[in-house]
């Protein structure tokens, strides 16, 4: 890689700004100053320091946000707030990489990956993954005592076939529902189907890993690489 390429990976200014401090002779490779813009590194071997600092070089980026209403699953929007947003203490050129998986409604809460890593998110969203998403839901009216039962087996609402899912009912008006898809309001459209409306909805586990219960509402973390594992089995 590029040595100027690399410090903008680093986010250390633009490719132009990155030059100059090259030129400069701020950078050292290996506790060498270079000044040639296009040196070659390794990114996994050469230790690269500005002004003394080690540079710590990371190509993917994972983070889950504790979403909270009123913000929509978007990088930009006229409207409403946006996801992105509650990213604003992240380099931009980081927050322009990243990209959202598995979208929330604008009054949906919970728990939203965000990554800069395009084909973890393929790996997440791909109909043939089948990775559980589980609802902790609040409606309107009690729900029938077999509506458990009625969800065990596929579900067809407008010409739409949902797969089967795993409802517990907590509570006569509480719920945890465990949805192997992510189909347009499909969390609410299930429920109206048994006969009641959605009052509250929030995501609080995508396959093995759960919403942190101390993970305040419009906050993050950064995801381990066991959390990574968690998401996926």
């Amino acid at each position: 890689m590029r040595l100027d390429k690399y410090l903008t990976d680093c986010f250390l200014g633009t490719r132009k700004e990155a030059k100059t401090l090259i030129k400069k002779g701020l950078i050292k490779v290996n506790d060498k100053i270079i000044i040639k813009e296009d040196y070659n590194i390794n990114e996994s071997i050469d230790i690269v320091t500005y002004n003394g600092n080690i540079l710590k070089y990371q190509r993917y980026y994972y983070y889950l946000l504790n979403k909270p209403k009123g913000y929509i699953c978007a990088n930009q929007d006229d409207t409403h707030h946006v996801v992105m947003e509650l990213f604003n203490n992240l380099p931009k050129k980081l927050v322009e990489e990243l990209l959202i998986v598995g979208r929330l409604d604008l009054d949906t809460e919970g728990m939203l990956i965000i990554t800069n890593d395009g084909n973890f998110v393929h790996t997440l969203t791909s109909p043939n993954s089948h990775i559980e998403k589980v609802y902790y839901v609040e409606y309107d009216k009690e729900l029938p005592d077999d509506a458990p039962t009625i969800l065990e087996n596929p579900v067809i609402l407008k010409n739409t076939t949902y797969l089967p899912s795993k409802l517990v009912i907590i509570d006569k008006n509480k719920a945890y529902l465990t949805i192997k898809e992510g189909q347009f309001h499909q969390v609410k459209r299930m429920i109206h189907y048994l006969g009641s409306d959605v009052t509250y909805l929030k995501r609080v586990q995508i396959g093995n890993l759960k919403l942190p219960d101390d993970l305040p509402i419009g906050k993050y973390i950064e995801l381990t690489q066991n959390d990574l594992k968690l998401l996926i089995s």
